[in-house]
């Protein structure tokens, strides 16, 4: 079991030795704006503040194939920062589980039509970038 000696602002504990990044990372709030968005840097850890998309590959494909059919989806994606994310199962009475990053890469596909239809945003998740 992780010890944790802290919490942050909104009460969620931080791992021993990881306080000290907290607290240097940069805090954006969202939606992001396109001058915000221009001074992130590849792999740069920041605390986001708001409302976010998530969504991991099946949603992804889902998403696609409605955009390539000429369907309306059932969200917008105008300036939305989808965080790539996958559930693990759900407690007894609960409609989801805890949720984590997934690998982004499964999503590399889906990306360029997605970014088309309007999300310009960032999407963390796990997994190293290209540049």
């Amino acid at each position: 079991m992780m010890s944790y000696f802290s919490r942050s602002p909104n009460g969620i504990p931080i791992p021993f030795g990881e306080r000290e990044k907290v607290s240097i990372m940069r805090k954006i709030a969202l939606p992001l704006t396109k001058d915000v968005i221009k001074t992130l840097k590849q792999g740069e850890q920041v605390l986001l503040n708001g409302f976010f998309l998530t969504a991991r590959d099946a949603a992804h494909k889902r998403l696609w194939d409605a955009l390539k059919e000429g369907k309306k989806i059932p969200v917008s994606l105008k300036s939305e920062t989808i965080y790539y994310t996958g559930p693990t199962p759900a407690k007894t009475g609960e409609i989801i589980g805890s949720c984590g990053p997934t690998t982004s890469s499964r999503m590399d596909f889906f990306t360029p039509l997605l970014l088309k239809y309007g999300r310009k945003n960032i999407h963390p998740g796990a997994c190293s970038r290209a540049a």
